[in-house]
Formats: structure tokens, C-alpha cells, sequence
């Protein structure tokens, strides 16, 4: 993790950053999902079309959720991160010369006009976005009631949403522990909604549609 850490701060400084950084983010996350004795299962990523961006939402069970994101996901990503974490020394710093979007959850307009300006970079650089809408994890292994930042950034910038699901990721860090647990993950890739044509009017209907969506899938299968 550690040698993960100087790799990751020294590509930041780099001119070829999106590209260079994936694959250092890559090889960083699947290092220490093996080191773990975290094995990565996936289901259904025929419906994700690799030539577009989408915004990815995810359910939060674990501390370790970042490694699968961002070591096993077929499409170039950032994860969106709490303010808190721009504050580490050389960590904050590679993540937001990085692109990783950074979000105050004390403040959610400033937390959404925050997200917006860095959209517009991961436009440019290719690269899909990964937000966890609860916005925190989840203790009891059943979704918490979606924020409804992710939904607006979808819906503003015509942008797809992906969910996904992942099951297991629970057994590797329960919430109150600090001890990694070896597991089997599985990834459900459901299909993609789109959010062409809609408005912000439409954001709570949206926002109720993935999570009624995703809850069901979870409940069902995890």
C-alpha cells in the first residue's frame, strides 16, 4: 500500500495524468484486494457500453469498496470522496491533480456545484463517475435512502446511470471493525437508465426509479 501510495502521488505530477493514473489506481486496488484474500466475481457487464460515460452508482457496505471500484471495474473511473480527504498531506493532493471529485456532505449545494466543475474535467479526460448515494455505509446490509446529488448531475449533464450492486463486500470490513476479512464479492451490473430528455423536475421520480431498482435487485440476491 504503501509503494501504491508513492506510485499514485508521483503520477499525479506526470502530463499524461487520466491514463497513467488508471492504470496505477488499477494495479494498486488489485494488489491489495489479493493481499486481502478478497476474490472478484462479475455478472452482467454485457450491458455496459464501453464507449460511453456514465454516472455509476453503487451500494456502500465497506471500507475496502474503493479497491473493488476502482481495481476491478471495466470502465476508466473516479470515485467521489469526502472533503476531509483533500486535507491529507500528498494523498489530497494526487487525488484532486487526479480528477477524484471531492464533496462536502455538511453542505449539499456547494457539494453539487463542487461536482459540477470537476464534471466537466472527466468529460474531457474520459472518464465515467462512481458516487455512492447513500452517502454513507450502510450498517444493516440494505440500502439507505438515496441523496439527491448523483440524480441531478445525471440529469444536467444527459449522462446514463449504471447501477450496480455488490454483494459481500460486507463480510470484509462490517462497519465498527478494523479487521479485513478474505470474501467473495460479486458484481451485478444491472441495466443502465437513461436521463436524456429529462429535466430537474424529474429528479426525485429518477432517484426513486434506481433505488427501487437497485433495493429490490439487493434484497433479492445478496
Amino acid at each position: 500500500t504503501f509503494v501504491g501510495g508513492i506510485l499514485v502521488v508521483s503520477a499525479s505530477m506526470l502530463k499524461s495524468k487520466p491514463a497513467i493514473m488508471t492504470n496505477i489506481l488499477c494495479f494498486w486496488a488489485n494488489w491489495n484486494l489479493k493481499a486481502s484474500g478478497i476474490r472478484i466475481y462479475h455478472h452482467g457487464k454485457e450491458a455496459i457500453d464501453l464507449n460511453r460515460q456514465y454516472v455509476i452508482l453503487g451500494n456502500h457496505e465497506s471500507a475496502l469498496d474503493i479497491f473493488v471500484v476502482l481495481g476491478q471495474f471495466p470502465l476508466a473511473l473516479r470515485i467521489v470522496s469526502k472533503i476531509e480527504l483533500r486535507k491529507l498531506p500528498l494523498v489530497g493532493y494526487a487525488m484532486e491533480k487526479t480528477l477524484f471529485p471531492f464533496v462536502d456532505r455538511k453542505n449539499r449545494s456547494a457539494a453539487i456545484v463542487s461536482l459540477d466543475k470537476t464534471f466537466q474535467k472527466l468529460a474531457a479526460a474520459n472518464l465515467s463517475i462512481f458516487l455512492y448515494p447513500e452517502g454513507t455505509r450502510s450498517k444493516t446490509g440494505h440500502l439507505i435512502p438515496f441523496k439527491k446529488g448523483a440524480f441531478v448531475l445525471a440529469i444536467q449533464h444527459q449522462w446514463p446511470i449504471l447501477p450496480i450492486v455488490m454483494c459481500g463486500a460486507g463480510k470484509i470490513n462490517p462497519p465498527g471493525t478494523i479487521w479485513v476479512k478474505g470474501a467473495d464479492v460479486h458484481i451485478y451490473y444491472l441495466p443502465p437508465i437513461e436521463s436524456a430528455g429529462l429535466t430537474l423536475d424529474d429528479r426525485e421520480e429518477l432517484k426513486n426509479r434506481v433505488f427501487e431498482l437497485m433495493d429490490t435487485f439487493q434484497r433479492g440476491q445478496c
